[in-house]
């Protein structure tokens, strides 16, 4: 919807002591107020009430919520977003450093094609003293040992984790109870069998 449509008709308060009718929009953020209306009170074709109040320096959204007086305007242009803070490179950890200084590089690229030019400069100045660095990370990588961070009062960077696998620990097998020897039956004596087995003997020789 354009903004032209909004003024469509005779007026939306009365003006001049209530003789004629005009038009009245009030800014979204301040509450001011602006009244637009002819000198004879005829009615003014809408799109020259729009031309009227951007001469005015009024801001005429498609809605009245969106609608800005010329003080709110300028103040909008004026506001600048938060700074984002920098996070100066001071570690010599490998993937940490190649990081933030891409980070560094990307922003101030991205700052160049925004003509934000003072931006892009506090990014470059960051990465350049970044790579004073270089040769402590070039050589950490070489030897393979423990990097060491820089110490830094402004940004406290994180400790990398070692990736050394902790060595398991061996496990003592538990010794297997001996097994207790099976119990035997106890021999019985035959001193009795073999008295009657002789004894049947001589009695079948007779």
């Amino acid at each position: 919807m354009r903004a032209e449509t909004r003024f469509v008709g005779k007026g939306n308060t009365w003006v001049g002591n209530g003789h004629y009718r005009g038009w009245k929009i009030s800014c979204s953020k301040c509450g001011a107020v602006k009244t637009i209306t002819s000198h004879n009170g005829s009615s003014i074709p809408p799109n020259v009430i729009v031309k009227k109040l951007t001469k005015l320096g009024w801001h005429l959204g498609n809605d009245p919520a969106e609608d800005l007086c010329i003080g709110c305007v300028k103040l909008k242009k004026t506001k600048k977003p938060p700074p984002v803070p920098i996070i100066p490179i001071t570690t010599i950890l490998p993937d940490e450093y190649f990081r933030q200084l891409k980070f560094c590089l990307e922003s101030a690229q991205n700052a160049v094609r925004a003509k934000n030019n003072g931006r892009a400069e506090e990014f470059i100045n960051t990465a350049i003293r970044g790579l004073t660095l270089s040769d402590e990370v070039m050589a950490t990588v070489k030897r393979g040992a423990q990097p060491v961070v820089t110490p830094s009062n402004d940004v406290a960077v994180p400790q990398q984790e070692s990736k050394l696998a902790a060595k398991p620990k061996k496990r003592t097998p538990k010794p297997k109870p001996k097994s207790k020897p099976a119990a035997t039956s106890p021999v019985e004596d035959d001193s009795d069998y073999r008295k009657w087995l002789s004894e049947l003997c001589k009695e079948g020789q007779e």
